[in-house]
């Protein structure tokens, strides 16, 4: 019985586990191209604003 009740509880483990890994495989690929696009376009028009607004005050 001990060794039945181990192999049941260990099928439903694999199962949970694929589908984390799934969801996994899904996951990332969706925060990887949000983020960093994100990231990278606000970023540089922000310098880009400093970098005038400084060369105005210095003339």
């Amino acid at each position: 019985q001990l060794l039945q009740q181990q192999a049941q509880q260990q099928r439903p483990r694999q199962q949970v586990l694929l589908l984390l890994q799934r969801q996994q495989l899904l996951l990332p690929p969706r925060q990887q191209p949000l983020l960093p696009p994100r990231r990278q376009p606000l970023l540089p028009p922000r310098r880009q604003q400093q970098l005038p607004q400084r060369q105005q005050q210095q003339l």
